[in-house]
């Protein structure tokens, strides 16, 4: 069976239960919750098969009845439990079922727990996430491409302020040509309506070369005046234009960044479910530490118990055996 990121099935007297995903199992799997003969699907219809046959499950051991009959396959610490309250007897035979071979109970059981306790002190002593190289490459990258777009959004704004003094210059002078323009325009219209009162009033006006062009002028004038607005009209548009362009940038700035720090967030709240998890697992060491602990003492009375009992056993078969001594008198 397949048993990479699959949902599993369990076909039990009460139905059909499920789905789990496989740690979940090799958790009932730990406390005697599934065994070799439980039936698992990867669908509600099945097919079913054994527990037995998923080797992520270790279900690899296996116990005798009274008459010596084989029972289910089962996981070996789902057997700490029955020693630890007696139970079991630690010193009955149990099977690996893979080989055959058969152990003393307490010898795997002990064994099964130092594998574990070294497992967990491999993983105990790994980096944490956020100090691994991969994690450092992948804020060195955040911080690089933070930093370019940071760049490039400085350089955009020091542009647009240059090229803004720019056009406020040539927008000044523009307004100070305008503005004399308007006042040689407006001195022009005063020297037409004097010529025109003294036309009216049928007085020969001296003739002035100034005055001969008045009307050449008056629309040269007017022309360049038209010019200079339709330059500052286009220094305005540009000026628009170029602000719009800075805006754009910092939207799409606080876009990558708002980006980046979202998936910095996300880096650091996998770290802490990691850190999390690292606290679970320190808590689960101490635990197994402890009834490590205290299923060898727990041995070790046994077996001075069985000790004392074998030689008061044999101290009583030597009395029993020793002819009772007849005193003559």
């Amino acid at each position: 069976m397949s048993t990479s990121d699959s949902k599993w099935y369990l076909q039990s007297e009460q139905g059909v239960e499920g789905p789990y995903q496989l740690h979940e199992l090799q958790a009932m799997a730990a406390v005697s919750a599934l065994h070799g003969d439980s039936q698992l699907g990867l669908s509600e219809e099945g097919p079913w098969g054994g527990a037995g046959q998923v080797s992520e499950l270790e279900l690899n051991w296996r116990l005798f009845d009274t008459e010596g009959q084989r029972l289910p396959a089962c996981h070996i610490l789902s057997l700490r439990a029955g020693v630890e309250a007696e139970s079991l007897n630690p010193f009955q035979e149990i099977e690996f079922v893979q080989t055959g071979e058969r152990y003393q109970l307490v010898d795997a059981l002990c064994s099964a727990l130092l594998i574990q306790n070294r497992v967990l002190e491999q993983r105990l002593a790994a980096p944490l996430p956020e100090d691994s190289p991969e994690q450092r490459r992948l804020q060195q990258d955040f911080q690089r491409e933070s930093q370019h777009w940071q760049n490039r959004y400085e350089e955009a704004l020091r542009i647009h302020e240059q090229r803004h003094e720019e056009w406020k210059s040539e927008s000044g002078e523009l307004k100070e040509e305008l503005h004399l323009a308007g006042e040689r325009i407006r001195a022009l219209e005063r020297r037409r309506e004097q010529l025109e009162e003294l036309l009216s009033l049928g007085e020969n006006p001296e003739n002035d070369s100034g005055d001969l062009d008045l009307q050449d002028a008056y629309a040269q004038l007017r022309v360049q005046q038209e010019h200079m607005l339709e330059s500052l009209n286009l220094r305005m548009g540009q000026l628009e234009q170029s602000e719009a362009r800075v805006e754009g940038l910092e939207e799409q700035l606080r876009k990558e960044q708002d980006a980046h720090f979202q998936e910095l967030r996300s880096e650091r709240d996998a770290a802490k479910a990691v850190q999390d998890q690292l606290k679970r697992l320190e808590q689960a060491h101490a635990e197994l530490t402890r009834s490590y602990r205290d299923l060898n003492d727990r041995l070790i009375r046994m077996k001075r118990d069985t000790v004392k009992k074998v030689e008061a056993a044999k101290a009583s078969a030597l009395e029993s055996n020793n002819p009772r001594k007849i005193s003559l008198t």
